[in-house]
């Protein structure tokens, strides 16, 4: 303990050197600071030039769910897609128009391009060549044996050898019921085939489109990767550079775009749209808050200069340890900002008290950063022990966030006290003459304990009311939200790509994005099918509309040479009868299948490249991919579907070595995650911070116990009333727990800081340092707020539920406490009163 004296008396005494040294030649030492900020400053625009807004980068790299999307990208390559739209009225015109363009593009050479498809004319004659070998195998099979009986049937009608015919009566009318059953059963064969045909035929015209021909669109795969911003934008620009010189051809004619590219471009266009808003929202507002506080503009510009440099070397740091920002941590710029600003708005404050007519300038510096010390370092202890409960998270969402904003609490309270006194020498905010209560209205207000009381009281109540209902709504309907729309980009949704998400599903009838097994030897592809089948395909309500091999388009060779043997009798069978005896209708598919060139096994290397995409990897090979759809008669915006689908693919028993993956699983292990680690970050979260308390409130030990159970019931109250309100616990905004609990601690440090430092009751601390506090309080506030103007609705959650943890901790920090807390006698707070 005495070394402990000892370091702090020798750090104080080299401080208190540097603070009259930043006072006496400010601009120097502030001309040096910058030089010292400038690497940081080109590693911050580094850190917010690339935003990763891919769901994947919220996972640890090692989860389950990445391993596996990774692998099937390795071996794939990436699975992003641009959908053009064409929307009118007039099939005619939208058919041109994307035929126009396709051509374009494809006369264009795009690097980027993939592959693109805007014509089916090719793959229509393909499938409708070898339909019989393509078709199911119980419909296949109807037909040999309907089709052979027809045959037969009809041969024994025409024998030449049989004289009797004319002469029984009894056989002639037998003939009359055998071409009434001939017509029977070659209806039946046109029905079959009618049905396998119009199957197989979804796009009859030619053309990717609806049936109304309202909607037709081009599809373009992404040559590039999934997660990177500038392939994807590359593309978009080529393709709108085409459509803009063809679209005044087309008046009335509406474009627009769907697919991954599209939702990647225009999710990190609105999250540097939103950084922009929240960026001017704070720094407007939290300029007009500690205008309205301190009333001198000079103030303002102190608290700023205080305050910038912490925040430039946290970004630093946090392009060298995470690299880059995700969806989660894109606005930790103004949430840190809100909390860090926190430090030099509370020493500026006690620096504002400080006698100028008693002290000079240093003396009432030193002062003030005396009486500062221990609540701002104790505040900034517990914030960046609530988010060091974050950091330790699987999740990166939480992980990440927590990680740099720790960080930004401890680097902008020490920068704090190395900037202060700087921006005091260069701007010299106004001191008052003598020391006395900021604020003659607080003195006032925590002058009369009654009336606090019942304010204390009405807030308890009214918050205790409002948490009971969202325990019930809790109870009924769920603690986490799970609708994943609730999510999504709010612009996007209205007018945007994610908007034509129905339709498209409507155009193509099947999810473009399946999810995927992958084994490594090919005899063992048939296994995993089969038992993704028996899984995903079966009961009332299976999650999955169709499993696919390659074998969809080139079946097994067994298969398909009894099929050509089948085919063959038939074609020798039919040598002998009249074309007018088969219906046209069947006559057109008979003939096709019939017809010598194609009675031959289907090969891979002949198939339209469209249909064998989704199976062929990047080495070429096509015969190791299960590919799974998702039904479309799902609600998979419903996030327990998407975990059900999960869990359906999880028991399949598939064969050793199988890589199974895709955006479904990965939203599941998402959701699972958040909801396994979201009690244990609580936990850890007021441990650290209970932690942190011990070396500031040593001498004081219930304060200890008595910060985290209180401020840890303010946070989880503060998401009840959410849940009150109707707004469920996300992915996003659950982290607005652990951030209460760390900033309400902030308050409550403070508070105990201003006892200790003005020897006074909580009443009397309140009415001294409660105006700073409550400032505090609200230009976090601010930056949380301007979340809630974000396109994102994860974020807007998050922001309100911060600002409601916010009011609700500094609500039980200035209200409840100072009205609960043993008070000292009346006469000691009179004086302060009448010296207020």
């Amino acid at each position: 303990m005495a070394a402990v004296r000892a370091l702090s008396a020798w750090v104080g005494v080299l401080y208190a050197r540097y603070a009259r040294a930043a006072l006496l030649r400010p601009g120097r030492m502030g001309l040096l600071l910058l030089v010292c900020c400038l690497p940081a400053l080109i590693l911050d625009v580094q850190f917010f030039s690339r935003v990763r807004t891919g769901l994947q980068d919220l996972l640890p790299s090692d989860a389950p769910s990445v391993r596996s999307l990774s692998a099937i990208h390795d071996r794939l390559g990436g699975q992003s897609h641009l959908t053009v739209i064409a929307q009118s009225d007039q099939p005619v015109s939208n058919r041109a128009f994307i035929k126009e363009l396709g051509e374009r593009l494809v006369a264009a050479h795009l690097p980027l391009v993939r592959s693109l498809q805007w014509n089916v004319d090719a793959e229509r004659r393909w499938v409708s060549d070898h339909g019989a070998l393509l078709m199911p195998r119980a419909a296949f099979d109807e037909v040999a044996v309907t089709l052979d009986a027809q045959i037969h049937s009809e041969k024994a009608a025409r024998n030449p050898l049989d004289f009797t015919a004319s002469l029984d009566q009894d056989k002639v009318a037998g003939n009359a019921r055998t071409t009434a059953a001939g017509a029977a059963r070659w209806a039946a064969v046109e029905k079959t085939l009618s049905a396998q045909g119009s199957a197989r035929d979804r796009y009859p015209n030619g053309y990717l489109e609806a049936p109304d021909g309202h909607t037709v669109v081009l599809l373009i795969w992404l040559q590039g990767s999934d997660l990177e911003l500038a392939p994807a934008e590359g593309l978009q620009r080529a393709v709108q550079a085409q459509v803009a010189v063809l679209r005044p051809a087309y008046p009335g004619l509406q474009v627009a775009y769907n697919g991954e590219v599209p939702n990647l471009i225009e999710e990190h266009a609105a999250i540097l749209a939103d950084l922009s808003l929240s960026s001017l929202l704070v720094v407007v507002l939290v300029g007009a808050l500690i205008v309205l506080y301190f009333r001198s503009l000079r103030a303002v510009l102190a608290v700023v200069l205080a305050l910038l440099p912490g925040l430039c070397f946290t970004f630093a740091i946090g392009r060298i340890t995470v690299g880059s920002l995700n969806s989660n941590t894109a606005f930790l710029g103004s949430i840190i900002a809100g909390n860090g600003i926190n430090y030099p708005l509370l020493l500026l404050a006690y620096y504002r008290i400080s006698p100028r007519l008693v002290l000079d300038e240093s003396q009432g510096y030193l002062l003030a950063a005396r009486r500062a010390l221990p609540g701002t370092f104790g505040a900034a202890a517990t914030a960046s022990a609530a988010y060091a409960g974050l950091a330790s998270a699987h999740f990166r969402g939480f992980s990440e966030f927590g990680w740099i904003g720790g960080l930004g609490m401890v680097t902008t309270w020490v920068f704090t006290f190395l900037t202060m006194p700087i921006a005091i020498g260069i701007f010299r905010p106004p001191q008052q003459l003598v020391e006395q209560s900021r604020s003659a209205w607080a003195a006032r207000f925590y002058g009369h304990p009654s009336a606090l009381r019942a304010l204390a009281a009405g807030f308890v109540v009214l918050a205790l009311a409002l948490s009971a209902v969202g325990v019930l709504r809790a109870r009924q309907g769920g603690v986490y939200e799970m609708n994943i729309n609730a999510l999504r980009n709010r612009e996007s949704l209205r007018s945007g790509a994610a908007s034509w998400d129905r339709r498209i599903n409507e155009v193509f009838g099947v999810w473009l994005n399946p999810a995927v097994a992958l084994v490594d030897d090919p005899t063992q592809r048939e296994a995993a099918a089969s038992a993704l089948r028996a899984q995903l395909l079966s009961g009332d309500s299976p999650p999955a509309e169709r499993v696919e091999t390659i074998e969809t388009v080139v079946p097994d060779l067994n298969e398909q040479a009894r099929r050509l043997a089948v085919l063959r009798r038939a074609k020798r069978l039919l040598a002998g009868t009249a074309d007018a005896d088969i219906p046209q209708s069947a006559r057109s598919y008979i003939d096709r299948w019939l017809a010598e060139a194609n009675l031959r096994p289907i090969s891979v290397g002949e198939v339209p490249a469209s249909l064998k995409q989704g199976f062929r990897e990047l080495g070429g090979e096509s015969d190791r991919s299960t590919l799974v759809y998702p039904s479309l008669q799902i609600d998979y915006t419903d996030a327990r579907n998407v975990i059900r689908f999960s869990d359906a693919l999880a028991r399949a028993k598939l064969p050793p070595g199988t890589t199974a993956g895709g955006s479904f699983i990965f939203m599941a292990e998402i959701i699972r995650l958040v909801q396994s680690e979201a009690p244990w970050v609580v936990l850890v979260v007021c441990l650290l911070v209970a932690l942190a308390l011990i070396p500031i409130f040593w001498q004081h030990p219930r304060r200890i116990p008595v910060s985290v159970v209180v401020i840890a019931a303010v946070a989880l109250a503060a998401q009840a009333i959410m849940l009150a309100f109707g707004v469920r616990v996300n992915m996003f905004n659950f982290a607005a727990v652990p951030i209460t609990i760390g900033v309400g601690s902030d308050y409550v440090v403070n508070l105990f800081g201003a006892m200790d430092a003005f020897q006074a009751d909580a009443r009397r601390a309140a009415a001294r340092m409660g105006g700073a506090i409550l400032l505090c309080s609200l230009t976090t506030v601010v930056g949380y707020l301007s979340l809630v103007f974000a396109q994102s609705g994860a974020l807007r959650t998050f922001g309100w539920a911060a600002v409601l943890g916010e009011i609700m901790a500094v609500s039980t920090v200035l209200l409840v406490i100072p009205a609960v807390a043993r008070q000292k006698p009346p006469q000691a707070f009179a004086s302060t009163q009448r010296a207020a």
